[in-house]
């Protein structure tokens, strides 16, 4: 079985999977901000280090997501897309993702931590269709 650790920076907790990523490969997960969640197991569709890492799970729940980094000069973009199946999900996948979206910026600015009030129920209006 993987080895877990945990890796504490700013004040945000990241728990990590030792082990490679690499197509194909499966990584064990969970989110430490829905502390009663089950852990979900990904299943890695594409992993081009250090550029772009695309994943899916499934389950209730089930997602598939893509991350790709840009560097453009000194700035690198962090383009994060979520595939949904409905587009009705996303009212309820959207706030929770600016959530930990925001957790990441502040971690890494060293600033207070948003919490999740602060994003739902009320940002759920913002990915309603009209």
């Amino acid at each position: 079985m993987d080895e877990h650790h945990e890796e504490r920076e700013h004040g945000a907790v990241v728990r990590l999977v030792d082990g490679h990523a690499r197509r194909g490969e499966h990584d064990q997960n969970k989110k430490l901000f829905e502390q009663d969640g089950p852990e979900s197991v990904a299943h890695i569709d594409a992993c081009e280090p250090p550029r772009r890492l695309a994943l899916s799970t499934q389950g209730t729940w089930g997602v598939k997501v893509e991350i790709t980094l840009t560097q453009t000069g000194s700035v690198t973009e962090l383009r994060f897309v979520h595939h949904l199946t409905d587009r009705k999900l996303a009212r309820d996948f959207g706030p929770g993702w600016e959530y930990y979206l925001d957790n990441l910026v502040a971690a890494r600015a060293g600033a207070k931590l948003p919490t999740f009030d602060e994003y739902h129920p009320s940002m759920q209006a913002h990915y309603t269709d009209p």
